[in-house]
């Protein structure tokens, strides 16, 4: 158990300390609201379909935050996370479980950090967190 916190805390760090990030532009049409969203995404992080966007930031260290919510469950997006990221060519490096459910995948040149929680019976919200030591992020 300490080995998998120490894990999780030095991935975490990891996730802090890479230095650029190569965005696209990608559009989202929100079925239950509507309206169009257009998020800036790497190319190779999924977005779930009809997903609402809630923030996205840029720290000065070229971390990027995104944050959004779906009626999916936290066990549906957390299964949709792993497939589609794998199937990216990202590997699972840790996966926790408590009253969250956190992913650590990585790349040789790139960490991302997917926090996934519900907020209520019909509400789940996610925060991805990416960042990347490469100009190329495919």
């Amino acid at each position: 158990m300490i080995a998998l916190v120490l894990r999780f805390i030095c991935a975490v760090i990891l996730l802090f300390s890479f230095s650029s990030c190569r965005l696209q532009k990608v559009k989202r049409y929100d079925y239950q609201n509507r309206a169009t969203q257009e998020e800036a995404v790497p190319y190779d992080v999924p977005l779930s379909i009809g997903a609402r966007a809630l923030s996205k930031k840029t720290f000065p260290n070229g971390l990027l935050e995104i944050s959004y919510s779906t009626r999916d469950s936290l066990l549906r997006v957390a299964s949709f996370y792993k497939n589609e990221m794998e199937r990216l060519g990202w590997a699972l490096s840790s996966e926790f479980l408590t009253n969250e459910y956190i992913l650590i995948f990585e790349k040789p040149y790139a960490l991302c950090h997917v926090l996934i929680k519900t907020v209520s019976e019909h509400e789940t919200q996610i925060s991805i967190k990416f960042q990347s030591d490469s100009d190329d992020v495919h």
